[in-house]
């Protein structure tokens, strides 16, 4: 009995992360998150990629959000759905790759202008209340999940049978398992670390920006596909997962910005641009963005900082030396 509650208290001490690496290889510290936040993490990033990071007695999206940023990438929860466990077992390990494949159908939306504490929440638990939509088939249902939440989903693009979707509020990861359940499906479940394509920001992107990769998969349902309103609902979930002293604040924010887009979705296509950009420039907007990277890049090592930033005057530099030609 003793080495029971040894074990147990081992492997669920308090649903917190500690991490104590000096240049260890990214693949040691991936399996103490996992054992402490009795998760599964796929990434693309080499093993032996060395990482430093210290915290202490942090919450998982905590730890994940660190050391994302300490691999220039992104953490994503991604849920793989198909009609056996091992081909959605695969689906996380391409998914992992960071590679893009036209086999999955993937849904996700990204966070960007969400309402958000010190760290993102956890797309996993955000309440997703469920709507019956035109069609019953899977795909449209999670799309409506992946929306409402932030969790990814990925399913094999030939396989799209009806699903039913819940009636009844619960958490994102729930309805999803639900959804994929009512099919006969089989759904797996996995944090994704990937590391950014494009211009890597540690070899020239300057230091108060950077550009965002897309989701690894083949098909993705894009802006053009976006709902307003399941949008707004998965920032006011967001905002009752924030500490209940910023609640206020978050919710009165969130309110402005709404009623100033709904402004915008009503304007003639001509003037909606222009409106838009003049919204982006407003000095309290661009505060809030700026507060946003800070926070992000708050979470960089001394050492990335430092590289960071030689990096972006070497390109000043070289644009000075060599200014494009009129």
């Amino acid at each position: 009995m003793v080495l029971v509650l040894a074990a147990v208290w081992y492997f669920w001490p308090d649903g917190l992360i500690t991490l104590d690496f000096n240049n260890a290889p990214v693949s040691k510290v991936i399996a103490s998150v996992e054992r402490q936040g009795h998760v599964r993490i796929g990434t693309n990033v080499p093993p032996e990629t060395p990482v430093t990071i210290h915290m202490k007695k942090v919450t998982l999206m905590d730890a994940l959000e660190t050391l994302s940023v300490r691999v220039e990438g992104e953490v994503r929860v991604v849920f793989a759905g198909a009609s056996t466990k091992a081909q959605a077992a695969a689906a996380l390990v391409e998914l992992a790759s960071g590679k893009r494949s036209d086999q999955w159908a993937i849904a996700w939306f990204h966070s960007m202008g969400m309402p958000a504490g010190d760290t993102p929440p956890d797309p996993r638990f955000l309440a997703v209340k469920p709507e019956a939509g035109e069609k019953n088939d899977l795909q449209s249902s999670l799309q409506q999940v992946a929306m409402k939440s932030g969790v990814m989903t990925a399913v094999p693009t030939d396989w799209n049978p009806a699903a039913k979707m819940p009636s009844k509020t619960a958490a994102a990861a729930s309805i999803v398992k639900q959804l994929i359940s009512s099919t006969g499906g089989q759904v797996q479940e996995s944090f994704l670390i990937i590391a950014r394509g494009g211009r890597d920001r540690a070899q020239g992107g300057p230091p108060d920006g950077g550009d965002r990769g897309g989701p690894p998969g083949g098909q993705r349902f894009g802006r053009e596909g976006m709902n307003p309103e399941w949008m707004a609902q998965r920032a006011e979930a967001a905002i009752a997962q924030l500490p209940p002293e910023e609640r206020q604040a978050a919710k009165a924010d969130f309110d402005s910005m709404k009623k100033t887009f709904d402004e915008i979705r009503a304007l003639p296509d001509d003037q909606r641009r222009a409106k838009m950009e003049e919204v982006m420039n407003r000095p309290d907007v661009q505060e809030k963005m700026a507060a946003r990277q800070d926070a992000r890049d708050s979470r960089q090592s001394p050492m990335q900082r430092e590289q960071r930033m030689k990096a972006y005057l070497a390109r000043k530099q070289q644009m000075k030396a060599n200014p494009p030609k009129q």
